[in-house]
């Protein structure tokens, strides 16, 4: 007689389970330990100075198990740095959304960014130093994280352009400089030889965007 295989079959279950964890369930959590015992590594000892056994050792995952998830090192660091650019998108976008005057809301775009990475040093330091002159692949990513941030101010100046706040022309390239100057500004405060809080830095960049503002208004106009 023919078996019904359409039967539930309990041990078909059982196998795919494991400490009450499904095989994909456990897929994400030693993903999560990964990324998680990276992000300390990193910043703690240094991108350079930190290797996969070290990593696994700390996650308790094996290296069989680290190459399922990431090719190599460089691909770790490249996930937390995308993990850094969702969260920062997500932190200016929802700032950008609590005014309606655009001065504000320039404002508040710029700061948001500048207090995602300055409330946790750790974040600041994989966006501006550990991921610095890593790879061609690296750079390239770090240069589109520069560009998208930049279209979010660029953004805001056009808000402000509509407004008759500022003069029609290509915000484009400010942007990019000022991105590039934050990044710098909070690469040297990590240092730690600036003497100042992460407050006064935050006051630092939203003065450069003031004056990136007083400068538009004087050049005027340029073709775009």
């Amino acid at each position: 007689m023919a078996l019904n295989t359409s039967l539930p079959n309990p041990l078909r279950k059982s196998a795919r389970r494991y400490a009450g964890q499904s095989s994909e369930e456990r897929q994400r959590e030693r993903r999560k330990r990964l990324m998680n015992t990276a992000f300390e590594l990193f910043t703690s000892d240094g991108y350079q100075n930190t290797t996969v056994e070290r990593i696994c050792s700390e996650a308790k995952v094996t290296t069989r198990h680290f190459y399922q998830h990431f090719r190599n090192r460089e691909a770790l660091l490249e996930a937390l740095l995308a993990r850094l650019r969702e969260e920062v998108t997500a932190v200016v976008l929802n700032a950008m959304e609590k005014r309606s005057d655009p001065m504000q809301r320039a404002m508040l775009t710029v700061q948001a960014f500048v207090d995602y990475y300055l409330g946790d040093p750790r974040r600041a330091r994989i966006g501006s130093v550990e991921s610095v002159g890593v790879s061609p692949r690296l750079e390239a990513l770090r240069r589109k994280s520069v560009r998208q941030f930049a279209q979010l101010i660029t953004i805001a100046a056009n808000d402000l352009v509509a407004a008759g706040q500022l003069p029609d022309r290509d915000y484009h390239l400010p942007a990019v400089a000022l991105v590039g100057a934050t990044h710098e500004l909070i690469a040297e405060w990590l240092t730690g030889d600036t003497g100042l809080d992460a407050a006064a830095i935050s006051r630092e960049v939203s003065g450069m965007f003031e004056a990136l503002i007083v400068g538009a208004r004087e050049l005027g106009t340029t073709p775009r």
